[in-house]
């Protein structure tokens, strides 16, 4: 059993990514090659394997499955059948788009909900909350918040306030904006009674050509939050729920998603203990870890943080 996402693979049993299981490079282009042997001992364990199950279909790049299937032609014995195909364009990256579609079995629904215009009505004035001026054939009261769920004040002192560290590991906000997310945990940070430590980045730019970086000076570098990077100036409690941005090691479950409790905060690592999973409770050093997103508009941008973590609240996109 694989999954495409760290998380995902701490779900299942004995679970691995794929980019593990192929020695994939990170991130996939077309053109990548898997580290993978023809003669290694795990390339003869993958021979051998009859079917491989992956998680989280819809989420994987059509060059995935390109660079995975040239991976399994090197180590099989035979070459299979499947015809070579161009390089896939940025918008022919979803499953369907690569040449091996058509080789998958196909399980199709018999009835699509989400098409139906009752259920789109629904879901929409359900969201802005005219649901029951919109819909004539629905009930009254027919999705109904119960009033103990209901609160008049902020919802941060009530959650995290006076908690234990037992009850902090049971709760979490979300919230739909990065920006949200960052006020919210300056807030459950200050409840926190102890002292504040903070990590810097160490950011840097490569470009092909040296007078070039001088285009983007530190003060325009260091405000910058690309995809599943860290701030780069990071604050952090004792006590404190923290989530990992990277994947360290899936078996024990550090994987990006993880959410961790803060034992230690050390100058260079911060030791964490895990609260999920079948490893909760067992203790970890989160290393200083070299950062370069894939999504990152000017040039070459690097993150060079203390720790690879994000504290307290997720963002539900």
């Amino acid at each position: 059993m694989a999954a495409w996402t760290g998380i995902a693979a701490t779900l299942l049993t004995n679970g691995k990514t794929i980019h593990i299981i192929f020695k994939s490079p990170v991130p996939l282009t077309e053109n990548s090659v898997c580290n993978e042997p023809p003669n290694s001992e795990h390339a003869i364990e993958l021979r051998f394997i009859q079917a491989f199950i992956a998680g989280e279909a819809s989420m994987i790049p059509s060059c995935a499955l390109n660079v995975i299937n040239r991976c399994l032609k090197d180590i099989m014995t035979k070459s299979s059948n499947c015809s070579p195909a161009l390089p896939a364009a940025i918008i022919d990256a979803c499953i369907k788009r690569s040449h091996l579609w058509h080789q998958f079995h196909h399980l199709r629904l018999t009835r699509n909900m989400r098409v139906d215009v009752n259920v789109q009505e629904f879901s929409n004035s359900l969201g802005n909350g005219s649901l029951n001026s919109v819909l004539q054939d629905v009930p009254l009261h027919n999705v109904d918040v119960p009033t103990a769920s209901c609160y008049q004040t902020s919802l941060i002192p009530k959650n995290f306030k006076n908690r234990t560290p037992e009850e902090m590991e049971k709760r979490v906000t979300l919230s739909p904006k990065n920006s949200d997310c960052l006020t919210i945990n300056e807030k459950v940070l200050n409840i926190i009674p102890v002292a504040l430590k903070t990590y810097l980045t160490m950011d840097s730019v490569f470009c092909n050509n040296e007078e070039e970086v001088q285009n983007y000076p530190f003060e325009f570098i260091n405000p910058l939050t690309p995809s599943s990077m860290p701030l780069h100036c990071l604050n952090s409690k004792v006590e404190a729920i923290i989530m990992l941005l990277r994947n360290f090691s899936i078996s024990p479950g550090l994987c990006n998603g993880t959410r961790m409790k803060v034992q230690r905060l050390h100058g260079h690592c911060v030791e964490a203990s895990l609260v999920t999973g079948s490893n909760r409770g067992r203790t970890f050093l989160i290393p200083r870890t070299k950062l370069i997103p894939s999504d990152c508009k000017y040039s070459s941008h690097t993150k060079q943080t203390s720790v690879s973590i994000s504290t307290c609240v997720f963002n539900d996109n």
